[in-house]
Parts: C-alpha cells; sequence; structure tokens
C-alpha cells in the first residue's frame, strides 16, 4: 500500500500494488481506501485510475466509500469514456441497491455526451443493481421507447429490465410494444420476448403478445423459438401457444431444422396434451424427415408425458426400427428411461432390446433400469422370448413329425 500512496513510484508499480490488493484485500477498510486514494489523485493517468476502479470492483462489495468513489470518477469532466465505463462496471458489482450508485448510472444512461459503449455499460450495471428501483426501470423503459438509439442499446436495456423487475406492468407495456414494433431486427425482438419470460408470469397481455410473435410469418425461424420458449417459461399449457407449433411441426413448408425446435418447444410447453403428443408421434414415424428431426421428437415425447401408452408405443417401434440408425434408437432407449412407469411398459421394453441386443451403454442401461424394477420371471420370459418360441416350434415339429410316422 506504500507503493500505491508514493509520489515517487511510476505507474506500472502502482498498477502491480493494485492488481496484488484485489487478490488479498476483499473488505480490507485500509486497501479500499489506498485504492479511493489512487482514484482520486491528479497525478495519475486514466489506466491507473481504470485498474483501481477495477480493483475497488472486485474487493470494495457494499462499500460505500468505495461506492462514492466511483460516483465520482462516473461523474468526472476529466476523464475519458473509457474509464467511466469501467468506473459503471465496477459499480456493477459492488452497488446492489444502492440509491446513489443506480442514481449516478441512470444519469450516465440518459446523457447524450458519452459515447455508445459507455451506455451499454450503464444499462448492463443497471440489470445488476437496480432490482425493484423504480427510477432504473424508468430509465430503462424510455431507453426502450426512444427512436434515437441504437437498437443494440434497446437490447442491453431490455436485457436489464429482464432481470430487474419482475411482474412489472410498465415495464412489460414497454417490452410488448417492442415486440410488436415494425422498426426493430429480430434480434431485438428476441431479446424482448426472453425478458418477457423472465418477469411475465401470468400476465395476459406478454402472453398474448408472445402468442402473436409465434404465429407471426414475418420473422425468422429463431425469434418464433424464443417466443415458445419464453411462453414455456410464463405459461406452460398454453393451448394456442400448443395449437401453433403443433401447425409449424405438420407444415409442408417449413425445413427439418424449424421442425425440430417445435418439436423441442412441444417437449417443454405441452406437458400432458394429448394434441401435442399425437403430432410428436407423427413426427417420428414420418418418412419425410431425417433422423436428427425424429431425435428431437423422441427427446421430447420422454419429457411431457411419463406413462403415456401412445408415446411408449411409438418410442418401442422407433427401438425396433431397421430405418433409422443408432443413435437414433439410442435416442428412443433414452427416452424411454425417462417414461416406462409399470411392468407391462418394462416388458414391452425388455422385448424391442432382445430382438438386437448391442453391447451399447444405453441398452444395457435401459435393460439394467427394467431389470432392477422387475421381478426376474418377467424379465427372463421377456428377454429370452425368441427362444421361448423356437422351443415351442421346435415342439410342434417333433409332434407332427411323431403324428405322420
Amino acid at each position: 500500500m506504500q507503493q500505491l500512496q508514493s509520489t515517487t513510484v511510476d505507474d506500472s508499480t502502482r498498477w502491480r500494488a493494485a492488481d496484488s490488493l484485489r487478490e488479498i484485500g476483499t473488505g480490507n477498510e485500509i486497501a479500499i481506501a489506498a485504492l479511493v486514494q489512487l482514484l482520486q489523485s491528479s497525478t495519475v493517468d486514466d489506466s491507473t485510475r481504470r485498474w483501481a476502479a477495477e480493483s475497488l470492483g472486485k474487493i470494495g462489495t457494499g462499500n460505500e466509500i468505495a461506492i462514492a468513489a466511483l460516483v465520482q470518477l462516473l461523474q468526472s469532466s476529466t476523464v475519458d469514456d473509457s474509464t467511466r465505463r469501467w468506473a459503471a462496471e465496477s459499480l456493477g458489482k459492488i452497488g446492489t441497491g444502492n440509491e446513489i450508485a443506480i442514481a449516478a448510472l441512470v444519469q450516465l444512461l440518459q446523457s447524450t455526451t458519452v459515447d455508445y459503449y459507455t451506455r451499454l455499460q450503464a444499462a448492463d450495471s443497471l440489470g445488476k443493481i437496480g432490482t425493484g428501483n423504480e427510477i432504473a426501470i424508468a430509465a430503462l423503459v424510455q431507453l426502450l421507447q426512444s427512436t434515437t438509439v441504437h437498437d443494440s442499446i434497446r437490447r442491453r436495456a431490455a436485457d436489464s429490465l429482464g432481470k430487474i423487475c419482475t411482474g412489472n406492468e410498465i415495464a412489460i407495456a414497454a417490452l410488448v410494444q417492442l415486440l410488436q414494433s415494425t422498426t426493430v431486427d429480430d434480434s431485438t425482438r428476441r431479446q424482448a420476448a426472453s425478458s418477457l419470460g423472465k418477469i411475465g408470469t401470468g400476465n395476459e397481455i406478454a402472453i398474448a403478445a408472445l402468442v402473436q410473435l409465434l404465429q407471426s410469418t414475418t420473422v425468422d425461424d429463431s425469434t418464433r423459438w424464443r417466443a415458445a420458449d419464453s411462453l414455456w417459461e410464463i405459461d406452460p399449457g398454453n393451448e394456442i401457444a400448443i395449437a401453433a407449433l403443433v401447425q409449424l411441426l405438420q407444415s409442408s413448408t417449413v425445413d427439418d431444422s424449424t421442425r425440430r425446435w417445435a418439436a423441442e418447444s412441444l417437449g417443454k410447453i405441452g406437458t400432458g396434451n394429448e394434441i401435442a403428443i399425437a403430432a410428436l408421434v407423427q413426427l417420428l414415424q414420418s418418412t419425410n424427415v431425417n433422423d436428427y428431426t425424429r431425435r428431437q421428437a423422441a427427446d421430447s415425447l420422454g419429457k411431457i408425458d411419463p406413462g403415456n401408452e401412445i408415446a411408449i408405443t411409438a418410442l418401442v417401434q422407433l427401438l425396433q426400427s431397421t430405418t433409422v440408425d443408432d443413435e437414433t434408437r439410442r435416442w428412443a432407449a433414452n427416452s424411454l428411461g425417462e417414461i416406462i412407469q409399470n411392468n407391462q411398459h418394462r416388458i414391452a421394453v425388455v422385448k424391442a432390446l432382445s430382438d438386437y441386443w448391442q453391447f451399447d451403454d444405453k441398452y444395457y442401461h435401459l435393460a439394467w433400469k427394467c431389470a432392477q424394477n422387475m421381478p426376474y420371471p418377467h424379465f427372463y420370459q421377456a428377454w429370452h422370448q425368441h427362444n421361448f418360441a423356437t422351443r415351442a416350434m421346435r415342439s410342434l415339429k417333433k409332434i407332427l413329425f411323431t403324428r405322420i410316422i
């Protein structure tokens, strides 16, 4: 610390001293005071101030003196934007809930004299320390609605709103407005949809807007997928969303990649839904899709309705299929391991496995799981079904031969 405070050492030496303090001085009042003094010195360059600011961001959590010094640096007219960004980033680490830090970051966010990257950092830091703060939320909403900022700043503001204002009606309305805007790109809509999925649980306006986005024909598939994923977070089982995904799954105008994400989304939001299950089974059995798509259908069937007879039958058929590759069978085996629930299911699975047994870890695990949860005689009979059938045929031939003689 003496080196840090000395006026006879160069800045490089001070950097090394600051670096050492952030490794050993967490919460140490003397170390924090020394870094604050360095931050406020008029004899050091901006690079040294940035280094001190970063160090405070690692050891000064909740410290009022450190926060005040970083705010002062943020508001200084004699430092460059790069230094302000470092100060803003550190405030985002140590200033949780601090009104002074939040107010300073809001001021930086609204400034027209700082560069694009500095405003991005201010928005990002508010998303870390401004939970529930009305001033922070209002500033981010205002940025979201601005027509003079770049979409990337709106995205950062939307991302931060998704972290700090669960259930906030004003924020939800602003995100819905952004979602429906015709002047923003799909990447921005995806971020708005993602944030709605975090803060809009049960909100009818948010749900309706996400359903509308899912059904839109003017956005890309990735944006629809994000809408479906957010709907899963805030309204699992939404019938309209499920119907839209099923329609997409069955469309003849979409590619396999789109079908895969629709199938993945159904695996999240279609729990217990018979229409969703039937559509996934249909996809599993289709001859017009590739094995990658079948694997996703199999995976989703393993998630949405444990014990479902239709799903189990379809997966057993896939396991026995000779027209798909081994990797697809392994996905079917994995899903069966998730959804079989009773002895009847296990017997069907064991019979299917015994048809073409290979010493593959996935098959072995499934067979072992069945064996552990069913009476051994049942397992033995199901496993050796072919032997029983062969012996029965031999006995029948022997009887017929004896009668002929």
